[in-house]
């Protein structure tokens, strides 16, 4: 399982994927799930499922398995769908 974490960019326009478990981030690896810390409802998500991002324009937007194709696939989602609210939210 190599783990990657999609996050929104500092300037917020933009998502970027990182290898290493951004702050906040808590994964159980024998659960397959993860939580993030500074989230308004903090709840355990399955590695793989993107997180609602709402108003929030920062942190973690999900945390996938590179070696699944079905989790790169839902990445690439979320990482469109998180730039389709900020600009909606315009």
């Amino acid at each position: 399982m190599r783990l990657v974490y999609l996050a929104l960019a500092d300037n917020t326009a933009y998502c970027k994927v990182v290898e290493e478990a951004p702050k906040g981030v808590t994964v159980n690896l024998e659960q397959g799930t993860w939580e993030y810390a500074h989230e308004e409802f903090r709840r355990a998500r399955r590695i793989g499922e993107h997180r609602y991002l709402g108003r929030f324009r920062h942190g973690v937007i999900g945390v996938y398995d590179l070696d699944n194709m079905s989790h790169v696939s839902a990445m690439v989602h979320a990482a469109i769908e998180s730039q389709r609210d900020y600009h909606d939210a315009d």
